[in-house]
């Protein structure tokens, strides 16, 4: 484990997929995470991590059938 070459604080799904298509294409490694219970973040050297902790937004919420959709932070 390493600390990240940078981190990178989106806060819409356009955003994370033209980071993920810059990484893409220089072939750099991407870490995304957020904050909660799934532990702490292990990187490779020359990653990217991507913190979505920013994306808390409601985006679907369904009374009817009692489902919600959320951002991943």
């Amino acid at each position: 484990c390493a600390p990240p070459d940078a981190v990178v604080w989106p806060q819409a799904m356009g955003q994370v997929q033209k980071l993920a298509a810059l990484c893409h294409r220089c072939r750099v490694p991407m870490v995304p995470f957020s904050t909660g219970l799934e532990g702490s973040v292990n990187a490779k050297q020359g990653s990217i991590h991507f913190d979505l902790s920013r994306m808390d937004a409601i985006t679907k919420l369904s009374l009817e059938d009692f489902s919600v959709a959320v951002e991943p932070g």
